[in-house]
């Protein structure tokens, strides 16, 4: 991976003197559509059941966490072509209601109500990616990325139930889990842990200042080796406790048993490869000019990534611009994140570009913050000779 990131400096190197530019984009964020910064504040200390009981009624369905950590750079060539590497980190998690209630007070409130776990799902990944691009007409652009896997968990809980009698005679549990994970204890963070391949199509028009966007990205699959640890459970337990005729005879033979009978419901892990393919990216985007004196434009848009969010994302923006600025200020919703506001500002210079942006604009409003988010890009334009 360090000799493709070498390569891609050297070739940007070479093209400096043309009409092309270099740019870098990079982002971190923690989003979660549960808990606000004023509820993670006043958390420090015992939890009392009061305090659990509102952190459960601030819970929808199901709570979602999202983490993103992106660097991406990436050079254009005048003549339509692209060059790119990027370091990306993901982590997506849906957690039901039911399982936070279970975790925060026991099974004893909820004896005689059953209890649903599923589908809930954690997705995490790191790869590095090498992407060449060609402008194939005036509108689509193809890109084909070449991918290094560094690390990768999967679990998917498609079924999951939890019963306790109402007299607590017994407890009833049925779980189907599918899991997937690779080596964790890398020596150095890119070491490669698999390898893969992805493509994107990306579409765009412009007619008299009014832009529309679409585009199809990480359309691809990730090849993790045979140190892949693959988890796959079907079972339903019932436990009626253990019986114990005198305390006095007490001993850890009685615990083990009921361990074992367990154990021998659950199938044993396997190490082999496994193939995971990348959640697919839609994206569309349209810019609409304004001619008023303020706002130099509005814009909506929507972003799905398939199989993980549980809706798409939609915002909508509105722009202003002035000769060597411009800001944006919009709302968004959806995806895996609490509805916000989200802000944008840049500076132009002769031949650099810099813009800094977040999804996280309720600083001020500290029952609306859900998460932390910041993103800051530059741009390079290298003018020719002439």
């Amino acid at each position: 991976m360090k000799r493709l990131l070498l390569l891609f400096l050297v070739c940007s190197t070479l093209a400096q003197a043309q009409e092309s530019y270099f740019e870098y984009d990079g982002e971190i964020g923690l989003f979660n559509t549960a808990f606000n910064s004023k509820t993670v504040l006043n958390s420090s200390g015992f939890w009392n059941d009061a305090f659990k009981t509102k952190l459960i009624n601030k819970m929808e369905d199901a709570a979602h966490l999202h983490f993103i950590g992106t660097d991406n750079f990436r050079y254009h060539h005048k003549n339509g072509w692209s060059l790119g590497y990027a370091h990306k980190t993901f982590l997506f998690s849906t957690l039901s209601t039911d399982l936070a209630k279970l975790g925060l007070f026991g099974n004893a409130p909820y004896a005689g109500e059953q209890l649903n776990f599923a589908p809930s799902f954690t997705e995490a990944y790191r790869y590095s990616e090498m992407e060449l691009g060609y402008q194939w007409n005036e509108h689509l652009c193809i890109t084909a990325s070449a991918l290094v896997g560094h690390q990768f968990a999967s679990f998917q809980r498609t079924q999951g139930g939890f019963f306790t009698e109402e007299n607590a005679s017994y407890i009833d549990y049925n779980l189907q889990l599918e899991a997937h994970f690779s080596d964790s204890t890398l020596a150095n963070v890119f070491d490669a842990n698999g390898y893969g391949a992805a493509l994107g199509l990306h579409y765009s028009k412009t007619t008299d200042g009014n832009t529309l966007q679409l585009s199809a990205t990480d359309i691809g699959f990730i090849r993790w080796d045979e140190g892949c640890t693959n988890l796959y459970l079907d079972t339903n337990y019932h436990f009626e406790g253990l019986e114990v005729t005198d305390l006095l005879d007490f001993n850890a033979e009685l615990l083990q048993d009921e361990l074992d009978n367990l154990e021998g419901s659950i199938n044993k892990p396997t190490q082999e490869s496994y193939t995971w393919k990348i959640p697919v990216r839609l994206a569309g985007h349209y810019y609409q000019a304004l001619s008023r004196n303020y706002f130099s434009g509005i814009s909506i848009g929507a972003e799905h990534r398939l199989g993980i969010y549980p809706a798409p994302l939609v915002y909508a923006n509105l722009h202003h611009k002035r000769k060597k600025s411009n800001w944006s200020f919009g709302y968004h919703y959806g995806g895996m994140e609490r509805a916000g506001i989200q802000f944008s500002y840049g500076i132009q210079c002769k031949n650099t570009h810099f813009r800094l942006y977040t999804k996280q604009a309720n600083l001020l409003l500290p029952e609306e913050i859900y998460g932390l988010h910041i993103g800051f890009a530059v741009k390079k334009v290298f003018l020719s000779k002439n």
